[in-house]
């Protein structure tokens, strides 16, 4: 699978392979703040980030990680910074100026969809583990037919649609009927083709609503840098002309059906008003998180918090009349701030520790994390003081607060990752 962000960065930092070791490689910094920005871990980007010093900073590998994370958890503010800081790198490269453009391409595009974020009523957001997620939302999907990542099954098992490559290895889906005899008439096979999508594409998880023409699945765009997906997968609906034998020119699915991450198995009903989806976002790897909401209720969203409305992280869960799909694999979303991850074990609070010695350097941590939220909240709150008046960019007081702040604030969140490094280690010692 195509990591978008991952494509990015190794264009500047390629790392040979080697032989698989029996033993997994121990990650560097800089790679451990790309997998978190993969899977929707921002914050872990930003206290890699604030680690650095100013030089390590302006560099562009490190600048083009930082303004992604910025770019993809919603903060246009500080992602445009960071874009400014981006554009005053003197690059001699095509590669090294082609990374920026793209930085910059994908900062217009999501800040597009962010201004056209929806709202939807949601029931409920559960997570498992992978193989568990998808097993269930099979069974909770079969009388809608059966989805898979190549394929979808009609629910009388009467038509296939494949997804599939046509001429000069262009994306198509693949239409086959079943004759009367229980075979699969591949003889006449239909070609659908698919306007608008670049060459390089991956189509995934199609589905095909009741009415028989709307079509909806996910794209992955295997290009050095991405220019039609805002993360690995991204959803996409269109519809289908039978006389053509084709697709309307595809439409991806707002802001917060799409995300950085993946974002697939995108089911509705419109008989039961009731719709499913899946995504890995803000997750470790090999986990997902299932949606369930009600399609009818999706409205354009023109209030505070759009980052909020856009993540999908906090909303008001509704119950609804759908069975809920609850088991015993799955659990409701835990609301409770995750401060890191250790492995695939997210941390909210000394109990998700294995020793007391953990768990007293936790509380030192926490104590630690309070201080840079209070020192960050104080810079948000100057920033926007000098942004809405910029008069007070003369006042000599003002801006000296502001460079003690940003240097407590380095200070503090060195602190704060050498404390955690030590709640790491003492969680994995016997």
């Amino acid at each position: 699978m195509m990591r978008y962000i991952g494509i990015v960065i190794v264009l500047l930092m390629s790392t040979p392979i080697f032989a698989q070791e029996l033993q997994e490689p121990t990650l560097t910094p800089y790679q451990k703040a790309e997998q978190a920005l993969e899977y929707g871990r921002f914050d872990e980007v930003e206290t890699w980030f604030q680690g650095l010093s100013s030089r390590e900073q302006r560099t562009l590998p490190h600048l083009t990680l930082a303004a992604l994370s910025a770019i993809n958890s919603y903060d246009l503010d500080l992602a445009g910074e960071r874009l400014r800081a981006l554009e005053k790198l003197r690059l001699r490269s095509e590669e090294d100026i082609a990374v920026r453009s793209a930085v910059i391409a994908h900062y217009n595009k999501v800040e597009r969809l962010l201004s056209n974020s929806r709202t939807v009523e949601t029931n409920a957001i559960l997570t498992a583990e992978r193989k568990s997620a998808l097993q269930e939302l099979s069974k909770l999907t079969a009388a809608y037919g059966q989805v898979t990542a190549d394929s979808y099954t009609s629910p009388d098992g009467k038509t296939l649609w494949e997804v599939g490559l046509g001429t000069d290895s262009i994306p198509v889906f693949y239409v086959t009927h079943k004759l009367g005899n229980g075979r699969w008439d591949t003889a006449n096979r239909e070609i659908v083709t698919i306007p608008g999508i670049p060459d390089d594409a991956v189509l995934s998880y199609p589905y095909l609503k009741g009415d028989g023409a709307t079509l909806y699945f996910s794209i992955e765009q295997r290009a050095k840098i991405p220019t039609d997906v805002i993360g690995r997968k991204d959803i996409y609906v269109s519809r289908y002309d039978r006389e053509s034998h084709s697709l309307l020119v595809p439409t991806q699915l707002s802001l917060p059906f799409n995300s950085s991450s993946d974002d697939f198995y995108y089911i509705i009903d419109s008989a039961t008003d009731q719709g499913w989806m899946l995504s890995d976002r803000g997750l470790s790897p090999d986990s997902l998180r299932l949606y369930t909401f009600r399609p009818s209720s999706l409205t354009r969203y023109e209030g505070d918090d759009l980052a909020v409305i856009a993540s999908w992280s906090h909303p008001v869960i509704v119950a609804g009349t759908a069975k809920d799909p609850l088991t015993p694999n799955m659990r409701r979303a835990d609301e409770r701030p995750i401060y890191f991850w250790i492995g695939d074990q997210a941390v909210r609070e000394p109990s998700d520790l294995g020793s007391p010695q953990a768990e007293m350097a936790f509380t030192e941590y926490l104590k630690h994390h309070r201080q840079v939220t209070q020192i960050q909240d104080r810079l948000t709150q100057l920033r926007n003081e000098l942004h809405q008046h910029p008069q007070k960019m003369q006042d000599s007081a003002l801006r000296q607060e502001i460079l003690t702040l940003e240097r407590q604030l380095l200070s503090s969140q060195k602190a704060l990752e050498a404390i955690r490094n030590e709640v790491i280690r003492l969680s994995q010692t016997p």
